[in-house]
């Protein structure tokens, strides 16, 4: 069982991963959910990717600053292995923070976020259309790198890569979809 500091940590998530969308927030609570309880395991094909891991793991110190709680609430609240989201939320302020910056845009975090969400496949998996093998299928194979040669089914996927994006890390394979993007 969640404490308050859990509950509001993935609130703060969440937050981070739906901007100002209020409604779209809601209506993927059970994604949100599995996302938070389903641990990120770093595949030996490429270990590299304990990057990824650990970015997520310090979102629980910015957390911490923000709503002012000790290193120690945090610890004892939230004392499980860095999961998808914290992953994947992570990674989407990476993106935007220290390589997609443009004032122009605005923050583009939740954009990075949803793209991923797209490429896994998990677009669509909003309450009303929710199953949660499906879901558990989709992370499992993400996870074993198990998705197409182009991303497809991974966090990013990639127009013509030049090279089998299941065998990069995740940050490359993020350059690669970026500079897509860029063109």
């Amino acid at each position: 069982m969640r404490d308050d500091i859990s509950i509001e940590y993935l609130d703060y998530l969440e937050n981070i991963a739906c901007g100002d969308d209020s409604v779209l927030k809601r209506s993927y609570q059970k994604l949100f959910t599995i996302l938070s309880t389903t641990e990120f395991i770093v595949n030996p094909r490429c270990p590299k990717d304990e990057n990824r891991l650990m970015a997520g793991v310090e979102l629980r110190a910015f957390f911490a600053e923000e709503y002012g709680y000790s290193n120690e609430e945090i610890r004892a609240s939230l004392n499980y292995p860095c999961s998808v989201l914290e992953m994947m939320v992570a990674l989407s302020i990476y993106i935007e923070q220290n390589v997609m910056d443009n004032p122009i845009y605005g923050d583009r975090t939740c954009q990075w976020f949803w793209g991923m969400v797209s490429s896994l496949g998990l677009g669509t998996a909003d309450d009303r259309h929710f199953d949660v093998g499906a879901v558990i299928f989709t992370l499992n194979r993400f996870m074993n790198r198990e998705y197409e040669p182009n991303g497809k089914g991974g966090l990013f996927t990639v127009d013509n890569p030049d090279c089998d994006m299941r065998d990069i890390e995740i940050w490359w394979q993020a350059t690669r979809y970026l500079n897509q993007q860029l063109r």
